[in-house]
């Protein structure tokens, strides 16, 4: 059985073979933009600069949207007309799906309200909680669904914790605050395991690709830690500055123990997400269901990632189909 379910991955529609994974790369280039480049180049360099690098960040985070409002709707499309799973399940994925495809072109026009934001959240912890545990029932598409599963507790401490903060903030409630950081903190733990599955996952199918791609990721993650805290001295580069603006206030509220573990990971999950939907022999849907975990992780508060993250839930059922 698993030799059959091997034998058919290369033969995998060109479609989805090349669309997910494209999706997933201009979804890394796009938060590179978005999370290390343009917040990074305020202060940092001149406003003729800062306008090119938002032009060309808002013409990123265009292409990946392009890409994955494409992947969402063909995935629904392969997921409705399935009948490897329970139809109940199917509902679930393909409601939450066009909630936060409505809530994305929303996004286009204006700022979203806060209802409709805590509405994209609860949309995206359903999708990728029931993907999860979908994928965890089938052997092959197994390794999609704890990342999934990671990414839906992700969400639902970051909203706990952005509910307590704003709680705090309006009543000046300190155990409030205090309540906002440890969701933080546990949020954090969970991007660590969520790292942790990925490595050992792209280990698993190639010791040499992956032992390479941690290393690389080890090490921009480690650089861009140090960066960030030396950035803000007297007389640091000009490189460690930018990392330090970027950065220093990654995580609000910052966890127990400030924003160290939040700018690691973050520094890390965008070299890993590349080498995963890059990862050659691999079945492209498991990588890019992969990749795309990884760069959403719990950023559903963001319309793009939590696009993202549905896009994963949608191709986790069908990886093996």
């Amino acid at each position: 059985m698993q030799q059959a379910i091997v034998s058919t991955a290369p033969a995998e529609a060109d479609t989805s073979r090349v669309w997910l994974r494209l999706s997933a790369l201009a979804m890394a280039v796009a938060s590179a933009f978005a999370s290390l480049v343009i917040p990074g180049s305020r202060g940092n360099a001149t406003d003729a600069v800062v306008r090119q690098l938002e032009r060309a960040g808002a013409a990123s985070s265009y292409v990946a949207l392009t890409l994955l409002l494409a992947g969402a709707v063909l995935g629904a499309v392969r997921l409705a007309v399935s009948r490897r799973h329970l139809w109940i399940l199917r509902s679930v994925l393909l409601v939450s799906t066009a909630a936060v495809l409505s809530t994305t072109v929303i996004s286009l026009f204006g700022t979203l309200r806060t209802a409709a934001v805590f509405g994209l959240m609860v949309a995206t912890v359903a999708a990728s909680a029931v993907a999860g545990l979908v994928a965890l029932r089938d052997g092959p598409s197994r390794a999609a669904g704890v990342p999934l599963l990671l990414a839906s507790s992700m969400l639902m401490t970051r909203g706990g914790a952005w509910a307590a903060a704003n709680y705090a903030s309006e009543f000046a409630h300190t155990a409030a605050f205090q309540l906002a950081r440890g969701l933080m903190t546990v949020h954090s733990g969970l991007e660590v395991l969520l790292l942790i599955w990925v490595i050992t996952w792209l280990i698993a199918k190639s010791r040499l690709f992956g032992v390479v791609a941690l290393v690389l990721a080890l090490a921009c993650a480690i650089v861009g830690t140090w960066a960030a805290a030396r950035g803000g001295l007297p007389g640091a580069p000009l490189w460690q500055a930018w990392f330090n603006m970027a950065l220093t206030a990654l995580s609000m509220p910052p966890p127990f123990g400030g924003n160290a573990i939040s700018v690691f990971v973050l520094c890390a999950a965008l070299p890993l997400s590349i080498a995963v939907a890059t990862k050659p022999g691999a079945s492209p849907r498991l990588a890019a269901v992969l990749a795309l975990a990884t760069l959403a992780r719990g950023g559903a508060d963001a319309p793009l990632r939590a696009l993202a993250l549905v896009v994963a839930a949608l191709w986790a059922p069908l990886v093996v189909e």
